[in-house]
């Protein structure tokens, strides 16, 4: 990524099309910075691009940030019956091609297993007072450099440092609670 192609939002610089998703979704955070990432993982594999997402199928086991990460740079969305959640709370997604083929469900599998940003475990006071607005300017930057540096691991560590990357049999369910394929 070049000075040319980047912005920096809070301290962290980011390319052009990462600027352009933070303005569909409104902020930058660890959950769209893993969209992102994930998005851009599936997206080399499969060959999936905005134009032909309709040829596609992916989904999520979460309701965070990383949803609209995925919508807005795949193309599959919810809008669309192509993208899908079942929220167990974890970061694992998947993607296929559709149809889904009828012996062998081969589908790509994508979970995150480095936990980077967990927001427990900053300090829970500031965590309250942030969240109830009723931060001093010292806190809230103390709890934005927490936030940034998430973000910057999540968008420059190595994708088999964060990801573990494999396929799968999707035929006769996604996400079942019983399987162990995710954290």
């Amino acid at each position: 990524m070049s000075e040319a192609d980047s912005l920096t939002i809070g301290t962290v610089l980011v390319s052009h099309e990462l600027m352009c998703l933070v303005q569909y979704h409104g902020h930058l955070c660890p959950e769209l910075g893993i969209g992102y990432r994930v998005s851009k993982i599936a997206m080399a594999e499969l060959g999936i691009t905005r134009e032909n997402s309709l040829n596609f199928i992916a989904g999520a086991a979460n309701s965070t940030s990383a949803v609209d990460a995925i919508q807005y740079m795949t193309g599959c969305t919810i809008g669309k019956q192509s993208f899908f959640i079942e929220d167990t709370g974890k970061h694992v997604y998947f993607f296929a091609g559709k149809p889904l083929h009828p012996v062998n469900g081969r589908g790509l599998i994508i979970k995150m297993k480095t936990p980077v940003y967990n927001p427990q475990l900053l300090n829970y006071e500031m965590t309250k007072d942030v969240q109830a607005q009723l931060q001093d300017p010292a806190k809230l930057l103390q709890y934005r450099a927490a936030i940034d540096v998430a973000i910057r691991k999540i968008l420059n560590w190595p994708d088999k440092r964060l990801f573990d990357v494999f396929y799968a049999n999707l035929n006769g369910g996604i996400l079942k609670p019983t399987e162990k394929w995710y954290n």
